[in-house]
């Protein structure tokens, strides 16, 4: 299998590359946060130190940002278990990019927040991958909020995991993994210290199955079940 080409990582990632600057367009919108990189430990390549990579990247956005004052958010890790040739240990590439980031100088502030994607522990039915994730960043940046900036449960790994034929099943089955996956980050049983959890997708994708609603707009039973989940402010 090979990768997109355009998620190979740029030569340059510094301030005046094309990356810095697209980073400084971003900031010129009235935005509060900007993502700086999307799972680099799973699309990115090559994978062998790219999380030097994503501390350049959030590097480079902290002093573009710096005075336009949204918050610099990274690094959307996927939660995968296990590397490989194409893609890296959640936990793995997250020590190794704290280390990085240690070592260049890059120091959380008010203005940091830690993103993560949560796609493994929803489907799993479990908190896992969050609580572990949740425990390593708070060991090194205690008062830094961590984003779920994507959660979402897959019918395709539903019906594969779980045995099941029945396309209403599936989609009901996806309707109470999602609200039990943000029911437990709500609650917070295992001090993953989650502030804002995000559905992907709404309109679902035909390659990422995850939509609250068919590919034609009609709604799922987990667009209502997301409807409603209670909020917290």
């Amino acid at each position: 299998r090979r990768k997109d080409l355009t998620f190979r990582v740029p030569s340059d990632l510094g301030e005046t590359s094309p990356f810095g600057r697209w980073m400084a367009a971003l900031g010129d919108r009235d935005v509060d946060a900007i993502e700086v990189v999307n799972e680099p430990n799973h699309q990115l390549w090559p994978q062998r130190d790219v999380h030097v990579a994503a501390a350049q990247m959030m590097a480079t956005a902290r002093a573009v940002l710096d005075s336009k004052h949204q918050t610099v958010v990274g690094p959307a890790t996927a939660d995968r278990n296990g590397s490989g040739p194409l893609d890296t240990d959640h936990l793995e590439f997250a020590r190794a990019l704290l280390d990085e980031l240690d070592s260049i100088g890059f120091r959380p502030d008010e203005r940091t927040a830690w993103s993560h994607h949560n796609y493994g522990d929803v489907e799993a039915d479990s908190t896992e991958r969050i609580a572990a994730a949740g425990a390593l960043v708070r060991e090194r940046w205690p008062d830094t909020p961590i984003l779920v900036t994507e959660t979402g449960a897959r019918l395709t790994t539903i019906a594969r995991e779980e045995r099941l034929r029945d396309d209403v099943v599936v989609r009901r089955r996806q309707a109470e993994l999602i609200a039990r996956g943000y029911e437990r980050l709500r609650t917070d049983p295992a001090g993953a210290g989650v502030a804002m959890v995000l559905q992907y997708l709404f309109i679902t994708d035909m390659n990422y199955d995850s939509g609250l609603c068919e590919l034609d707009g009609r709604p799922r039973p987990a667009y209502y079940a997301w409807a409603e989940l209670p909020t917290v402010r």
